[in-house]
């Protein structure tokens, strides 16, 4: 089967509640708004996000005006073959495991096939994106360990599961539970 419930492990920037990634640890200033981004791999609004948006909210978290959280979707795969969407979830929340969410995830949407539903191969997952995210040596064999195993799956599907009602689209971006509107 695609997914394994042995030897989960739980992503080291989860939120309390596992619904998604939190940004930095300086996002800690819960007084701060909460900025969440909902984003699917294969959604080629979300790859233009990666590139301009996100640096911005990634910003203001460093500087704490923020709190910044990400959540992948894979709703997309409902329309194509390959379970991409959900594969490139289960890669990056396997290289938050290793404290390198943030440059893989920019690493896949910038390498993110011009037709979509194309996809990626695991190769390209787990190998080529990895490396080029700047994954190496043992951070890269635990990170394809965990890949291989799908250890993040049951995080994903939960993170998945937890997607408020009001999030229609993607990306969708929420200041403190309300929709955003990014022009």
């Amino acid at each position: 089967s695609l997914r394994g419930s042995q030897g989960q492990v739980t992503p080291l920037n989860a939120t309390e509640d596992g619904s998604g990634l939190v940004y930095t640890s300086s996002t800690g200033s819960i007084d701060k708004p909460l900025v969440e981004v909902y984003l699917d791999f294969q959604c080629p609004g979300c790859a233009q996000a990666s590139a301009v948006v996100d640096p911005l909210l990634e910003q203001l978290a460093e500087s704490g005006k923020i709190q910044l959280t990400y959540h992948m979707l894979y709703g997309l795969d409902r329309g194509f073959p390959g379970n991409h969407s959900y594969r490139a979830a289960l890669a990056a929340t396997c290289a938050d495991v290793q404290d390198a969410f943030s440059a893989y995830t920019k690493t896949v949407f910038a390498n993110q096939p011009v037709r979509e539903g194309d996809g990626w191969t695991d190769e390209q997952l787990r190998g080529t994106l990895a490396q080029q995210a700047g994954l190496a040596g043992e951070q890269l064999t635990a990170f394809q360990g965990c890949y291989d195993a799908k250890s993040t799956s049951d995080f994903v599907e939960a993170m998945y599961n937890a997607t408020p009602d009001y999030v229609t689209h993607t990306p969708f971006f929420a200041v403190d539970g309300k929709e955003m509107p990014i022009a």
